[in-house]
């Protein structure tokens, strides 16, 4: 991979256009038309300034999204009374979590090798703050296109975590109601969710408690999880 690419920006009669990943698309599907790039960059003005936005705000993402997971397995732990009940880790919030590492760690270790300066700390504040340092030298960079179709792509699973956290369902026992076949099943949904976390039945609706009177029920005889859009 080339070490600079400043050589010729700009064609005699032609306008360089943006190479960032998605400029200018058809909401309509139509062909897309990428604007015209800055002076000296492959990016235009829009793009460059959207990968300055999204480098700056993914820390914060990540931090939110370790917050949620962390505040999901609580919830989990108070509904079940403490045991341990096999439910899995919301495996888009892992992967999400992965993706932005890896990405901001391969990018990192590129401007190392190629500009010859000090790595920063394996954190993803470090690596982010990182990449925004070097931006001028990333959006001249032949490769950065892949740059932003990553950043992009990473950036938007964090965001959608935000708004699309999953609905928890854990079968934890049999109604206690008399004579009810059903079974009772935890719900347990976000904090700002218009419906709150309850544990209702199965067969019966109006069998229903909030998860603090889990303790008051009668004990779980087995338990199991999943996970719902």
């Amino acid at each position: 991979m080339r070490t600079d690419t400043r050589d010729e920006l700009t064609t005699a009669g032609t306008i360089r256009r943006c190479v960032a990943a998605g400029c200018g698309r058809d909401p309509e599907g139509g062909e897309p038309q990428p604007r015209p790039a800055d002076a000296g960059t492959l990016l235009c003005r829009p793009c460059r300034n959207r990968v300055h936005h999204q480098l700056g705000r993914l820390p914060r993402l990540y931090r939110e999204s370790d917050r949620l997971l962390n505040a999901q397995a609580k919830q989990v732990e108070r509904v079940s009374g403490g045991r341990n009940i096999g439910i899995p880790l919301n495996g888009a919030a892992v992967d999400a979590r992965a993706d932005v590492r890896g990405f901001l760690a391969a990018w990192s270790q590129l401007i190392v090798d190629e500009r010859e300066v000090s790595a920063p700390a394996r954190t993803v504040p470090a690596m982010a703050e990182f990449l925004l340092r070097h931006q001028n030298w990333i959006d001249r960079h032949e490769a950065v296109g892949e740059f932003t179709a990553e950043l992009f792509r990473a950036f938007a699973r964090l965001q959608r975590l935000e708004t699309a956290v999953p609905t928890r369902r854990i079968t934890v026992s049999r109604c206690p109601e008399d004579g009810c076949p059903g079974e009772l099943e935890a719900v347990l949904r976000p904090q700002d969710s218009r419906t709150g976390s309850q544990i209702r039945c199965t067969h019966t609706k109006e069998h229903t408690w909030a998860t603090e009177q889990w303790s008051s029920l009668r004990r779980p005889r087995r338990a199991s999880a999943s996970v719902t859009s």
